[in-house]
């Protein structure tokens, strides 16, 4: 059974690629990553991304800012 891994984001690209990048390089490959942009206005993450070459690595992109507290956006994705 795979290991379900959410992240949201909001802010620190560099951050978030160093945290992406823990993630990928795992031993154990039974995982699946998604990430959750809650609109951030600039799409470097967004685009570096979706540009990831990795099956298991998703990416829900807000179309508006909705909080901590709002849905995050995960109903479809596959074992969310």
């Amino acid at each position: 059974m795979a290991l379900d891994i959410l992240v949201p984001y909001w802010g620190d690209p560099d951050l978030m690629r160093e945290t992406v990048d823990s993630v990928l390089v795992q031993d154990c490959d039974d995982w699946r990553l998604t990430v959750v942009d809650d609109a951030y206005p600039d799409p470097e993450i967004f685009e570096w991304l979706s540009g990831l070459d990795d099956a298991r690595v998703t990416v829900v992109l807000h179309p508006a800012n909705v909080g901590i507290t709002g849905d995050p956006g995960t109903r479809g994705v596959p074992g969310v």
